[in-house]
């Protein structure tokens, strides 16, 4: 899952990569604010009661589906008539230029048409049929990116947000109906969700507040530091989506395992083993974005996108530290009911991104947030440890470990990537990274190299096709 999950990321990122090429960083900044705001809503109107069927020992129910599809497209609809009577409403009463806001309010559209997919993809969560689940996350991204990229070649510039983000929504919904038997109908007995109330209003809290900490921290920076800033800092953030993926997914997978795990033994050799895979690969994922971001920038973006590499920097050192952590602890304490960790941690970057956004971002750009989300995820990550020490004793070691291997490829393929900041020297740099990953990890976490070649199926792969020569 873990394999295919970041090959669709990847396919995103490529998207992302040719429309930052096409609008501009001015342009794609308000796309990026526009789609974080509907992101955003999304995670809080997709609401965590679907956590609370996942977590409980009794499958759900039709009746409860039902209700909880109904809750799900209420709360759409209303987030939607809200923004859509905000921008073509008040705004232009007040006699404020709501051009840009018309534009990312269409957007909010997505809301309700996405609602009949959180049904079908508790219910497959829930039985960790994962593959059906990634045919529907890339039908989503695949139209997204399909239809923004053809609409902003035509001249659409940020009105193909809105037209965009519809498209996903609905190929979500068409994809979830293809793959799942779960069908849902609106009900006005919405009663049968207070029993598991409690828990899901927590729990989205939780959620939400990373959504909501990435869609205000775009509009901060869209009103205080301008859409150019907020542009590098959206591509920023897309260069990072693999490893950033590839700790949702394992943490995702982590919430519903853990939730089947009966004894704290088996919560620290699990966390340990986790953590020590998830460390090694972030590493390489990680080394090979920060090593090769300079030719990233001169050979495929162009200079206007130069102030994009020290973020990118920034933010990836912190998420070699918070990511593993994030992944072997999060769904582990959640599985037990803690969500104190989580909330602080949501609640600690919002509070540093928000506050760097308005006072620093308007002088020094886009560094100022790459340097504000090295200091969050650090505090995060901190946070998340001391509050699992009440389910489990995980060793840090291989995590110090992992960083350094990775911080050596990066550094590696950093050198090549400034020498030959050119298209040709992409792959070179990429190359050496890789190179010096490959060369420590087998020096110093061959036991962990060989379990992280084996989950993600390289080792079944040689083997077959040893078995299959001649």
């Amino acid at each position: 899952m873990v394999a295919r999950d970041l090959a669709i990321r990847l396919l995103t990122m490529a998207g992302g990569l040719v429309l930052a090429i096409i609008l501009g960083p001015a342009a794609f900044g308000v796309w990026a604010v526009g789609l974080g705001l509907v992101a955003a809503l999304q995670a809080v109107t997709r609401s965590g009661l679907g956590a609370s069927l996942l977590r409980r020992a009794e499958p759900p129910t039709q009746r409860e589906l039902n209700a909880l599809f109904t809750f799900q497209i209420c709360l759409g609809v209303s987030a939607a008539a809200t923004g859509l009577a905000l921008a073509f409403g008040l705004l232009p009463a007040l006699g404020t230029r709501a051009h840009e806001a018309q534009a990312v309010s269409l957007a909010l559209l997505a809301l309700p048409i996405s609602s009949p997919r959180v049904a079908p993809a508790c219910v497959l969560e829930r039985d960790l049929r994962y593959v059906p689940l990634s045919i529907m996350d890339v039908s989503e991204q695949l139209a997204l990116y399909v239809v923004a990229v053809s609409l902003a070649a035509l001249g659409a510039g940020i009105w193909s947000l809105a037209p965009a983000a519809c498209a996903s929504a609905a190929a979500g919904v068409a994809a979830g109906l293809a793959v799942s038997p779960v069908r849902v109908r609106p009900t006005r007995r919405l009663g049968v969700l207070r029993a598991i109330w409690r828990f899901g209003a927590t729990f989205q809290l939780s959620e939400s507040l990373y959504a909501v900490r990435d869609g205000g921290l775009n509009l901060l920076l869209l009103t205080f530091a301008g859409s150019h800033v907020t542009g590098v800092w959206a591509l920023a953030q897309r260069l990072l989506v693999a490893p950033v993926v590839l700790f949702q997914t394992v943490g995702r997978v982590g919430f519903v395992a853990f939730s089947k795990v009966a004894t704290r033994e088996e919560d620290e050799r699990q966390a340990q083993r986790v953590l020590r895979i998830t460390a090694l690969a972030a590493a390489a994922l990680l080394a090979t974005v920060v090593g090769a971001a300079p030719a990233l920038v001169g050979g495929v973006l162009g200079h206007e996108w130069d102030g994009v590499v020290l973020p990118v920097t920034l933010a990836a050192v912190g998420w070699m530290v918070l990511g593993p952590l994030w992944v072997a602890l999060w769904g582990l304490v959640q599985a037990r009911g803690d969500l104190r960790g989580p909330l602080m941690g949501g609640a600690v970057q919002l509070a540093v991104l928000w506050t760097a956004a308005v006072t620093l971002a308007p002088r020094f750009g886009a560094a100022a947030i790459g340097a504000a989300f090295l200091c969050a995820l650090l505090l995060t990550g901190a946070l998340l440890y001391v509050n699992s020490r009440r389910f489990v004793r995980i060793r840090l070691t291989s995590l110090l470990l992992a960083g350094a291997i990775g911080t050596a490829a990066a550094a590696a393929g950093r050198a090549v990537a400034e020498q030959m900041p050119t298209l040709t020297g992409l792959p070179l740099a990429v190359g050496a990274a890789l190179a010096v990953w490959s060369v420590l990890a087998v020096a110093l976490m061959p036991r962990d190299l060989q379990r992280l070649a084996s989950e993600a199926g390289v080792v079944r792969l040689l083997r077959w096709r040893g078995s299959a020569q001649p």
